[in-house]
């Protein structure tokens, strides 16, 4: 059994709030605010306020622990790969549409210049031919 306040006991409670998204250290408030992935062994030690030391890796003291960091962890990144795939999929259908809109008005401006191009046949070129009046003075330049 673990002493009231070990570090064991610590790290897990300061991995359940970093679970639930509440954690109470200022500098992970702000990576979580900024969408970081907070669910570490250095986060975890810096949540419980004690050294990682003791659950740093699977062959430390506290090695369960650590492999409990790491399944959360994964569940994490699972977690925040959908919400990004999510992100994504809106994204491309907004601009799926955005291109749809735009290929529409391509089209319509296509065809506006072509009925141009059509009414510019059928004028007669005569008419917008100007005369210039020709200079014929004599005077040194």
């Amino acid at each position: 059994m673990s002493r009231p306040n070990s570090v064991e006991d610590k790290a897990l409670a300061a991995l359940d709030r970093l679970v639930k998204r509440r954690p109470t250290n200022e500098l992970l408030k702000a990576k979580m605010a900024a969408g970081h992935r907070i669910i570490t062994p250095t986060a975890v030690a810096a949540e419980a306020g004690v050294n990682r030391g003791s659950f740093g890796s699977r062959h430390a003291r506290l090695g369960h622990v650590w492999l409990k960091i790491q399944e959360l962890a994964e569940e994490e990144r699972r977690g925040s790969v959908a919400e990004e795939l999510a992100r994504v999929k809106a994204e491309n259908a907004r601009l799926k549409a955005l291109l749809y809109k735009t290929n529409i008005h391509n089209a319509s401006l296509q065809l506006a210049v072509s009925r141009l191009q059509k009414q510019s046949t059928k004028r007669d070129d005569g008419a917008n031919v100007v005369n210039f009046r020709r200079n014929d003075r004599k005077r040194p330049r």
